[in-house]
């Protein structure tokens, strides 16, 4: 196996809000962990990349009956 060390090339995120360093080797954050403020560069997620949720669920079937005699 071939472990590589981390992409530093950017050097560590700063937030714009609080300021705070952010380091995350593996993957870019969208929103700061200590503010929730948006960071720049972050990639933002098209609006319809999400799937969207049917108006309703469909209803559970009916039990079966049970056979109904003869009429006499």
């Amino acid at each position: 196996m071939c472990f590589r060390p981390p992409d530093v090339t950017q050097g560590p995120l700063v937030c714009p809000e609080c300021g705070k360093k952010i380091v995350s080797p593996n993957f870019t954050p969208v929103t700061c962990p200590f503010c929730s403020a948006a960071l720049p560069g972050a990639p933002e997620a098209p609006a319809s990349a999400a799937p969207k949720a049917p108006g309703s669920a469909p209803s559970a079937p009916s039990a079966p009956g049970a056979p109904k005699p003869p009429v006499a």
